[in-house]
């Protein structure tokens, strides 16, 4: 059984495709708090996998002390990007999304990145 939250777009359409087809081997649950809930059920054997993003992944499992007995199996091809927005209203948007962008690259020359990643239990987004 595979675990996933009802309503989220996983958006491989192999995924999605094998959700449609296969209903009787997804478990898609809704309501408070249902990646903890899915990881608790896979972690106590209700489940044989869980579909959600990496970093999200890795950042709830440390966060539910579970890191340690659950393990990424896999990824997909398809990639899909992040961004942080500012608004257009505001007039340093331009200046607060160019500080953003390149204290994040000197965050990951000098380590800084890495550091705070770890805290959560993620990895760089980039591969070095």
């Amino acid at each position: 059984m595979i675990g996933m939250i009802k309503g989220y777009d996983y958006v491989d359409p192999t995924v999605m495709d094998y959700f449609n087809q296969k209903p009787d081997n997804v478990l898609a649950i809704t309501g408070e708090k249902p990646l903890e809930r899915l990881l608790e059920m896979l972690v106590n054997g209700r489940l044989t996998a869980v579909i959600e993003d990496k970093s999200v992944l890795e950042y709830k499992a440390q966060q539910i002390g579970k890191a340690d007995q659950l393990k990424v199996s896999g990824t997909t091809d398809v990639v899909i990007d992040v961004y942080s927005s500012f608004s257009p209203k505001n007039p340093k948007s331009a200046e607060y999304a160019k500080i953003m962008s390149e204290e994040t690259l000197k965050m990951r020359k000098d380590g800084r990145l890495a550091k705070l990643l770890e805290r959560y239990g993620i990895q760089d987004w980039q591969v070095q």
